[in-house]
């Protein structure tokens, strides 16, 4: 149930003749109240009287004797039990809005009938339906969860805090993708009012948790990246040209998104694809160990990688230079140090 507005609850309350002796605690918890036709101290709930429910229950029991007085004196029951027609137990349930589908037996015995609103078969009895007036469970059920359903105003309201106007009537089913627009960007979405109403952003696009493949790719143009394949995905390798330099690289769009680079080639740190390479393979006698790397040639000895590991205590057992740094074993020329 959405949230009530206090004022609008105790009016509620007063107009059921019951006056609130505390603040509103919520719509299911019990409301300290005084019945203001006997004097009675009471704990209706909310909901309850919003559903058309009595708040004051000695009240009630007066009622319902009333009404079962009223049927003797009207002589639409007796005592006895016996003395009641079929023609007259007809009418009455007739009255109730249910239809019998077999013969009268008595009184207080269940009657199989059916509900002429709804249609559904059940079994009440004639006592039953006149000391209560209960004539149809599911009737009864429907009519409760209509008096606590939204009104179209508070649904509306959950809508607009998400950040999108509904375009559509809403049927009552929570996780049900309703179509919207959202505020901000002005597309069009579909998000259910549970959505809307427990993460406060009703719109995919401006959450951040959906990305349009054409802004994506746009994006991508407008920082120097053309793709080559469909938009994978935030965080997914995807196939680019870099625009600059030509190469072919595999960056994510949540990288690039978050400022991060694209292409090794052109960055100033790690290992580049067009610069004078080598390849080499070290060994350490006291770690008993073998080392394989790759590394670009370096113009001051303190940057180069083997020069490093050199000074860790590493061997060189030998090493293997290329023009650049892409992959081509024909073009292999070893060289010793």
């Amino acid at each position: 149930m959405a949230v009530v507005d206090p004022k609008e609850a105790e009016a509620l309350m007063l107009k059921a003749k019951l006056k609130p002796k505390e603040p509103y605690k919520g719509a299911t918890a019990k409301w300290k109240c005084e019945c203001l036709q006997c004097g009675e101290t009471v704990f209706p709930q909310y909901s309850m009287v919003k559903s058309g429910q009595g708040g004051c229950r000695p009240c009630g029991y007066k009622k319902v004797s009333k009404k079962m007085k009223q049927a003797h004196a009207a002589g639409k029951m007796n005592h006895k039990r016996t003395k009641i027609t079929e023609k007259h137990a007809l009418k009455l349930i007739r009255e109730h809005g249910r239809i019998p589908l077999e013969p009268f037996i008595a009184v207080s015995k269940p009657w199989l009938s059916k509900c002429a609103k709804c249609k559904t078969v059940s079994s009440p009895s004639l006592a039953r339906l006149i000391y209560k007036g209960t004539a149809c469970a599911v009737c009864g059920r429907e009519k409760s969860s209509d008096a606590k359903k939204l009104s179209e105003a508070e649904v509306q309201d959950t809508f607009r805090r998400a950040g999108v106007e509904l375009l559509v009537k809403y049927q009552y089913k929570n996780d049900e993708p309703l179509k919207c627009r959202c505020l901000r960007c002005k597309r069009i979405v579909t998000p259910s009012y549970a959505n809307a109403r427990k993460h406060k952003e009703g719109c995919k696009y401006c959450g951040g948790t959906f990305v349009d493949p054409l802004e994506a790719k746009e994006f991508m143009i407008r920082l120097g990246y053309m793709p080559k394949v469909k938009y994978p995905g935030t965080d997914l390798p995807w196939k680019v040209q870099h625009i600059k330099c030509g190469t072919i690289c595999f960056p994510t769009y949540g990288t690039i998104k978050r400022g991060g680079g694209g292409c090794r080639n052109c960055a100033e740190w790690g290992f580049s694809y067009d610069k004078p390479s080598y390849l080499y393979l070290i060994t350490h006698e006291k770690f008993n160990a073998h080392k394989v790397g790759i590394a670009n040639i370096a113009k001051l000895k303190k940057t180069d990688r083997v020069h490093r590991h050199k000074n860790d205590g590493w061997l060189v057992h030998k090493i293997w230079e290329f023009k650049d740094g892409k992959l081509d074993p024909g073009r292999m020329a070893p060289s010793g140090v």
